[in-house]
């Protein structure tokens, strides 16, 4: 027999029109401006990725910012013989516009799905994470997306995924590199330092940044490449597959 692999996420959408439909939380959240006006670097928005994104260039009004957190927790005695059997993998989220205040309190962190780490290492985040894209992809809407609320009004919302956070297996891991960075010739998620440049460079001007655009040429050339050269290109690149992070 085949046996059932499944995970258990709670839909974006469906948790925003609850969270909205709180007249207190909605007025807090969509009147709050997390934007500093006085050139200071205060607030993730107060960057060059948020500044130039086209749903946060403007003031940012109606636009909610997803914070994703992964992290995994340990169900059985971390020194049994069950160790990893029963390890789940934790999606967790929050949103940025909160003011500090409420962003820092245990309620506003949002769960949005729980796996078992063994099904991650056998399917990969793709599958997981495949919802959420598609509620991010209809948040994008031109105008707003419509979110009607439980008292009957509708509000129209825009929202994007602006940081991914997590330890380095699960950086590396989600986001298509290799996992172990032992086996890898490009050793960083950030630039593409192999170990003797690592050894030397000290400062971000000794290193040539990773951006999306040299990523998906090099992700490209894998997926092309022989299957005599497939895997050596993985070495070289530290790149297993396309993560679908990139369609974000």
């Amino acid at each position: 027999m085949f046996k059932t692999h499944s995970f258990c996420y709670i839909p974006l959408i469906q948790n925003l029109v609850a969270m909205l439909s709180n007249d207190e939380f909605r007025k807090t959240l969509l009147e709050a401006k997390c934007k500093n006006a006085h050139g200071k670097f205060e607030h993730i928005q107060d960057g060059a990725v948020l500044s130039d994104h086209p749903l946060f260039s403007s003031d940012g009004t109606n636009t909610l910012q997803i914070i994703l957190y992964i992290d995994e927790v340990e169900l059985c005695n971390a020194a049994g013989i069950r160790v990893k059997k029963f390890k789940l993998l934790m999606f967790y989220y929050i949103i940025g516009n909160l003011p500090k205040i409420y962003r820092s309190v245990l309620s506003a962190i949002n769960l949005y799905a729980v796996a078992k780490s063994e099904d991650i290492a056998t399917y990969g985040f793709d599958s997981i994470l495949q919802p959420l894209l598609e509620d991010i992809h209809k948040l994008s809407t031109v105008g707003g997306y419509p979110i009607h609320l439980k008292s009957g009004n509708l509000i129209r919302i825009n929202a994007a995924l602006v940081a991914y956070v997590a330890d380095n297996p699960a950086a590396h891991q989600a986001i298509g590199l290799k996992e172990s960075v032992g086996g890898a010739f490009r050793k960083c998620r950030f630039c593409h330092a192999d170990y003797d440049a690592m050894q030397n460079g000290f400062c971000e001007e000794d290193f040539d940044s990773r951006n999306l655009e040299q990523h998906l040429q090099q992700c490209n050339v894998i997926s092309n490449a022989p299957k005599a050269l497939k895997d050596h290109c993985k070495t070289a690149y530290s790149i297993n597959c396309k993560s679908i992070l990139c369609e974000f």
